[in-house]
């Protein structure tokens, strides 16, 4: 998916596309924000993107325009991130909307985080015991 991919989901969410499916001329401020947006995403989302890859060292790849691919587990990028970025693009407008959206998109994170199998590991005992 592209950062224009979720751009689109987000005013989908939003209800902010015409009816031909193209961007509501209002809109034309948020595609200039979408990029940066979309990378505190990234980032707030790394955590849950390297539990889905099962992969920690996995770095985060922003995007620097809106046709770069995003590069993060598809399950992010198609059900988390575009809720975020509504919410994010609501917040000034309307705060009602934002809660809504913000407290939709930590749901959609929780409900991901919910179905990723738990690893245990051994206790280790760091410190030693001086008694």
């Amino acid at each position: 998916m592209t950062g224009k991919d979720i751009y689109d989901l987000a005013l989908e969410i939003l209800g902010y596309k015409n009816a031909d499916g193209s961007d509501n001329e209002d809109c034309t401020d948020y595609l200039n924000r979408a990029v940066g947006l979309i990378n505190i995403l990234i980032a707030e989302t790394l955590w849950l993107d390297r539990l889905l890859r099962q992969d920690k060292t996995a770095a985060p790849v922003y995007i620097h325009s809106v046709e770069d691919a995003v590069r993060c587990n598809g399950r992010l990028a198609r059900g988390v991130l575009p809720f975020g970025l509504a919410a994010l693009l609501a917040m000034e407008e309307d705060i009602q909307l934002y809660d809504r959206l913000y407290k939709r998109y930590l749901e959609e994170i929780n409900g991901i985080k919910e179905e990723v199998a738990a690893v245990r590991h051994d206790i280790c005992d760091c410190y030693a015991y001086h008694g």
